[in-house]
């Protein structure tokens, strides 16, 4: 219903012509997905671990700060963001195979550690996005992330 109405809208909330983009709406697609795997681990760990997922929070911010701006340049967003992925994958396969009677060291903290791709993917979509040809497109001036935004050329 949403896409129908902004599709019929005089003054839509969210133009449809944003996703004439391929680079935008895969970088879209893609930070849904794995936004969406990294909520969930953290909410199902932090549930019942509190102060044990500092090391995951700190571990992301720790890469997007200051080690994927250095790897984006050169290595290019692409191998950063696969990069990132594998890490990510990674991270979820191991959270998967945990026990209910888990071990912080050998079963939760190679998952906080393996999550740092969540710190490489970010960046890499948003740079990625910046980069591309710009359709021909006005900005959209908006609060959401940059990867939603259709940039002017």
């Amino acid at each position: 219903m949403f896409v129908l109405r902004q599709a019929t809208a005089k003054a839509p909330l969210m133009p449809l012509r944003i996703f004439h983009s391929r680079s935008v709406s895969g970088a879209n697609l893609v930070q849904f997905l794995t936004l969406s795997a990294m909520f969930a681990f953290q909410i199902l760990v932090a549930l019942e671990t509190g102060l044990a997922m500092l090391p995951a929070a700190l571990a992301i911010g720790g890469v997007s700060l200051f080690v994927s701006a250095r790897l984006n340049t050169r290595f290019r967003e692409r191998a950063a963001l696969q990069a990132g992925l594998v890490l990510l994958l990674g991270a979820m396969g191991w959270f998967a195979r945990i026990p209910v009677q888990a071990d912080y060291v050998t079963d939760l903290l190679p998952v906080k550690l393996l999550i740092v791709g969540g710190g490489l993917v970010l960046p890499a979509l948003t740079r990625s996005v910046y980069l591309a040809p710009r359709p021909t497109m006005r900005a959209w001036p908006s609060p959401s992330p940059p990867c939603l935004w259709p940039l002017s050329p």
